[in-house]
C-alpha cells in the first residue's frame, strides 16, 4: 500500500506544480500585456492527497496534503465565496 500512496503523492505534487506553474506563466504574461489566463484543475490534487493519505496513513501522515496546500487552484475555489459576495456587491451599486 505505501508504493500507492507513494503514486497518489507524485500524481498530486504533479498536478499542484502545473498548476502553479501555469498561474505563475499567466502572471508573467499579463504583466508583458499578453492578456491569456490559465485554465486550473482544482479538485484533483485533493482528490490525489486524500488517496495517498488513505492508502498510507501511518507512514506518509498529514504531508500528502502539501501539494492541495499549495496548490493555487485550492485556494481559488477556497475565496470563491468571498469573490461572488465581492461581485454581487459590486453589480448592486452599478444599478
Amino acid at each position: 500500500m505505501f508504493y500507492l500512496s507513494v503514486a497518489c503523492l507524485v500524481l498530486s505534487s504533479t498536478v499542484a506544480g502545473g498548476n502553479l506553474v501555469g498561474v505563475l506563466g499567466a502572471m508573467r504574461r499579463k504583466r508583458n500585456g499578453i492578456d491569456r489566463g490559465f485554465s486550473t484543475i482544482p479538485i484533483c490534487s485533493l482528490l490525489f492527497a486524500i488517496g495517498a493519505w488513505l492508502f498510507s496513513p501511518e507512514v506518509i501522515g498529514f504531508l500528502a496534503f502539501l501539494p492541495a496546500v499549495v496548490d493555487p487552484a485550492n485556494w481559488s475555489l477556497a475565496c470563491l465565496p468571498f469573490l461572488l459576495i465581492r461581485e454581487l456587491r459590486d453589480t448592486d451599486n452599478v444599478r
